[in-house]
């Protein structure tokens, strides 16, 4: 049903979605990635960061931490895996450095031998 309503307006979807494309990539680069570059000096906004979050463990239990409150919710233990978590943040690492990017990172996690 979706394509139907596709195809009365495109009759490529080739071109579709090569439009959605540029559009999709000119509001990241508005909102996001720009603010990211390494060669912006723009020093009156805030630059978005991007939390990393490395292992869901800890044994600390700090009263102030949300992590304690709300971890089962935000990352259940079946979909933790480090060696998946490793590999991700190298992509990540490598995604960012690629595209010239120097965002805020964050890097949260449990106590990791917990």
């Amino acid at each position: 049903m979706f394509k139907d309503r596709l195809t009365v307006q495109y009759d490529d979807l080739e071109q579709y979605i090569k439009e959605d494309n540029i559009v999709a990539d000119k509001f990241l680069n508005d909102y996001f990635y720009k603010k990211w570059r390494y060669d912006n000096n723009d020093t009156n906004s805030v630059k978005p960061g991007i939390e990393l979050i490395i292992s869901p463990y800890c044994n600390q239990a700090c009263k102030y931490c949300y992590w304690v409150r709300y971890q089962k919710s935000i990352f259940p233990d079946a979909v933790y895996d480090i060696e998946k978590t490793k590999e991700n943040l190298l992509l990540i690492l490598k995604w960012l450095d690629h595209n010239q990017f120097n965002p805020a990172l964050d890097i949260f996690s449990g106590e990791i031998f917990a």
